[in-house]
């Protein structure tokens, strides 16, 4: 975690907060976020500005994660962003069921 914030870039007040971290290569970052159910609140001006920001790290990272194969509605935002799904696992710590995404570099 203390990673993760120390890449952190983007708060969105009480609603959550977001960044890169290091990948496991030169050119790769771990893309994360956590939010509340208030970022739901401005649903709009979060899609709109999360995009914004999710393309802009596109352009120098190939951004990737893995999201809870259970969650749609994350999948769903995921898919908006035009992210690459890939294979799925199971998380050998929780048994949760994990989908490997990614968003591939787009040189400017």
């Amino acid at each position: 975690i203390s990673l993760g914030l120390v890449g952190s870039e983007m708060c969105i007040r009480d609603r959550g907060i977001c960044g890169l971290a290091p990948g496991v290569g030169p050119g790769d970052r771990l893309v994360w976020m956590l939010a509340t159910d208030r970022l739901l609140d401005h649903r709009r001006l979060f899609l709109r500005e999360s995009l914004a920001w999710f393309d802009a790290r596109a352009r120098d990272h190939l951004l990737w994660n893995w999201v809870d194969a259970r969650n749609t509605e994350h999948i769903r935002w995921l898919e908006w962003l035009g992210v690459t799904f890939h294979g799925t696992k199971t998380s050998p710590f929780t048994g949760t069921p994990l989908i490997r995404f990614t968003k591939a570099r787009t040189c400017a």
